[in-house]
């Protein structure tokens, strides 16, 4: 649940890279599910944790053409996404789901995130020789704005715990999902 340690790690580890990571997932086509959490939990403290990383990389490259077109994808990392077996063994249903949706926010904001990313990616005029630090720069750009932008959804949700403002928040990001920009 207390992604603030979290996000310094996304911080350092969310990085433009050249080769997919094999130990991650791409997660679209359905909701996160307490199985997808397969990392070892560490914190008395908190009762789950969400890793994300957001790659770039070139979906092309073509000799004729020597500017690549970049792709961001958002992976969840489920072996550093934690869960605590003493919260699922004990919590009831109700509060296991409420926790999951508000993890489930914390991925859909990095998704969101790297729908924004792709979207000035794909209008940026690029310089030949300086199209990698150009790519570098709108992510990390982005990326800031995801850092702020999960800091404030843990901060004002208490890290899901006032159910009023969790919902506000659910409402914010199925918003930002539809417009593919943060909220921020």
């Amino acid at each position: 649940m207390k992604h603030l340690f979290l996000l310094v790690l996304t911080a350092f580890s969310t990085v433009i890279t050249f080769a997919q990571p094999k130990h991650l997932e791409v997660i679209e086509d359905r909701l996160l599910t307490w199985d997808d959490f397969k990392g070892r939990h560490q914190s008395d403290a908190f009762d789950a944790y969400t890793f994300t990383y957001i790659d770039i990389q070139p979906r092309k490259v073509n000799p004729s053409e020597p500017i690549p077109d970049y792709k961001a994808t958002c992976f969840f990392a489920s072996k550093e996404s934690t869960v605590s077996k003493e919260f699922l063994k004990n919590k009831p249903d109700s509060i296991k789901t409420h926790v999951l949706n508000h993890e489930q926010g914390h991925y859909d904001l990095a998704r969101i995130a790297t729908a924004e990313i792709n979207s000035i990616l794909a209008k940026f005029n690029y310089n030949q020789r300086r199209s990698v630090y150009q790519a570098d720069s709108i992510f990390r750009s982005i990326n800031n704005k995801l850092r702020a932008t999960q800091l404030l959804y843990d901060k004002e949700t208490n890290h899901s715990k006032i159910y009023q403002e969790q919902q506000k928040w659910d409402v914010l990001i199925a918003e930002s999902m539809r417009k593919s920009k943060l909220p921020l």
